[in-house]
């Protein structure tokens, strides 16, 4: 690659307006993570050949590694135009109005190249996803069928399975495309987190968590996901400091407040600043592994947080009083979340 890009380099001092040198030179850039130079040089490709669905489809990719989706898409789109049969940008167009959350225009791209090549098994497995977030699960499920049919090996395709037969409470089945996944492709961590949540849910805390012993010393204890994860496993704090070694807490700054109240915890850290010396750690949702959580052990001590005083009396300024108990309802969570989808709802459907 090396003498080829040196190649091109001196075919563009000769004739700066090559378009071939220039296209192909900046393809090389991109492949060493120099993006900003192959946009450079491949805009002024487009500027000698603005025909090139190839470099119009390049120019795309690029924009999409850095983040510019919907010039992308128009990139893309271009590209398309140019060359109506061009399958791998239909595909990338696709993923990145999946990665948009864009559902509907990701499974046009995709269907458009299966109905060109409709023996692509990554392609059903596109589809497949596209189906499964717009709660279509039966028609995923058809496309992991597909895909599968086409490629038996596919661990990709055996974890998206199981989550399409989950949504129809077929658990043993799941359970069973999440194992077959595992087994293809160990280091596949989706396919052991989606059977270990499945096995939560169930109840089978054995499967779900695998125990471990936490010592007696400097512990930090560190919040990794939203603030509704971590405000229900504060809950396993307490086992934490009753094993009487010293507690290190570090959350979001907007939880420090809230977590401030729990008795026995020697420091609380803003996530993001210096830590103190710390023997060992231990992200929050995972302390129920490390004490080997079940159904019968949960902690239930309740209140085991509680609101400070200061913002108790504020509220109780703020709200009316009418003598009646006040319920609050968490209905939205991050919208960032890609299974935004499946766990917020509509402020209207509690009406």
């Amino acid at each position: 690659m090396a003498k080829a890009e040196e190649i091109y380099t001196e075919v563009l001092s000769a004739q700066p307006n090559n378009f071939d040198a220039r296209h192909l030179n900046g393809v090389f850039k991109n492949q060493r993570g120099e993006h900003a130079q192959t946009l450079s040089l491949i805009a002024k490709a487009l500027k000698t050949n603005a025909h090139s669905a190839a470099a119009h489809s390049n120019y795309g990719s690029v924009l999409a590694m850095l983040n510019w989706p919907e010039e992308a898409i128009a990139s893309y789109a271009q590209a398309i135009t140019l060359q109506p049969n061009f399958i791998d940008t239909m595909i990338a167009q696709g993923n990145t109005f999946y990665a948009m959350g864009r559902f509907a225009e990701a499974l046009a791209s995709y269907e458009r190249a299966l109905a060109i090549k409709p023996g692509f098994a990554e392609t059903h497995n596109n589809s497949g996803n596209a189906l499964w977030c717009l709660k279509l699960p039966l028609e995923a499920l058809a496309h992991y069928d597909a895909a599968l049919t086409l490629k038996p090996d596919y661990a990709e395709a055996h974890n998206n399975r199981g989550n399409a037969l989950r949504d129809f409470n077929r658990n043993t089945d799941a359970t069973a495309s999440f194992e077959r996944a595992n087994a293809l492709n160990p280091q596949l961590a989706e396919a052991h987190w989606n059977k270990a949540l499945l096995s939560l849910s169930r109840g089978d805390y054995a499967a779900g968590w695998r125990g471990e012993d936490l010592s007696s010393e400097t512990t930090l204890l560190h919040a990794e996901q939203g603030f509704g994860d971590t405000i229900q496993f504060a809950s396993d704090i307490p086992m934490v400091l009753a094993k009487g070694g010293k507690v290190i807490l570090e959350v979001p700054d907007a939880m420090m407040l809230l977590l401030s109240d729990i008795d026995g915890v020697t420091a609380m850290v803003s996530r993001g600043a210096p830590l103190p010396q710390f023997y060992l750690h231990c992200p929050l949702m995972s302390l129920p592994l490390a004490f080997g959580t079940t159904l019968a052990t949960i902690p239930a001590a309740m209140p085991y947080l509680c609101a400070p005083a200061s913002r108790i009396e504020t509220w109780r300024a703020r709200l009316p009083q009418t003598g009646k108990r006040r319920v609050g309802i968490a209905l939205s969570g991050m919208a960032s979340n890609n299974n935004d989808h499946n766990r917020s709802i509509a402020l209207a459907r509690l009406a």
